[in-house]
């Protein structure tokens, strides 16, 4: 059995249909978990099947909802290898929130991560769950104000 984590509770035991809560380690319910559905990018018609040459950078498109309930909303970050970072810095300092970097392009890989990283995206609204997803990339409604 594997050593448990106090910050990553351990995957729902539940027989129901509705995974879109956990508990946390410390016993207490998540209410919401954050699933990711697709993943897209308008510079490619594919991401399976994108090969890129050498140092690359793309925009990627994560649409995230809740686990088990409707909706999804758009969280986009860069994906792109340092090489290609360095090459288009246009100023000496560029913050990185909203990057991804990686050694190579492996989609596969590539939605394991993000997929992995969204389940562990859990709070008690919808828009705390958000606002977690949304260090990875920018949520289309981060700083929305009625």
């Amino acid at each position: 059995m594997r050593p448990t984590s106090p910050t990553r509770p351990r995957p729902s035991r539940s027989h129901g249909s509705c995974r879109c809560w956990r508990r946390r380690a410390d016993g207490t319910n998540v209410v919401v978990v954050a699933n990711l559905r697709q993943l897209s990018c308008s510079d490619t018609p594919s991401l399976e099947a994108f090969q890129p040459d050498g140092p690359f950078g793309i925009y990627i498109c994560a649409m995230v909802g809740p686990a088990g309930g409707p909706g999804e909303e758009s969280f986009g970050f860069t994906l792109c290898t340092p090489e290609w970072f360095a090459d288009n810095m246009k100023d000496a300092h560029v913050p990185g929130r909203h990057f991804l970097f990686v050694k190579e392009y492996d989609y596969p890989a590539l939605e394991r991560y993000v997929r992995g990283y969204c389940q562990r995206c859990m709070g008690n609204s919808w828009k705390e769950v958000a606002e977690k997803v949304g260090l990875l990339g920018s949520w289309e409604f981060e700083n929305y104000t009625l």
